[in-house]
C-alpha cells in the first residue's frame, strides 16, 4: 500500500489532469504522430505558417486559424 501511495502521489498532477481533460496518453501520442508527419511533409516550405497549416490539415479535425494580415 505504501508503494501505491507513493506512485499515486508522484503522478498526482497527471491523474487529476485526466479527470479534467479526459485525454489519455494514447490520444496525445496519436496527435504527436500527426504533427511529426506534418513536419516531414512541410520540409522545404519558406515559413512557419506553412508548417502550421500543414499540421492543421494533417490533423483534420482542427479548424484553420484566421491569420490577420499576410507578412511580406
Amino acid at each position: 500500500m505504501k508503494g501505491l501511495a507513493k506512485t499515486v502521489k508522484k503522478h498526482e498532477e497527471g491523474i487529476l489532469r485526466w479527470f479534467h481533460s479526459r485525454m489519455s496518453n494514447g490520444l496525445l501520442e496519436g496527435k504527436n504522430g500527426l504533427v511529426q508527419a506534418a513536419k516531414r511533409k512541410a520540409r522545404g516550405y519558406r515559413n512557419v505558417q506553412n508548417l502550421i497549416a500543414m499540421v492543421y490539415m494533417t490533423a483534420n479535425k482542427l479548424r484553420l486559424p484566421v491569420l490577420s494580415a499576410r507578412r511580406s
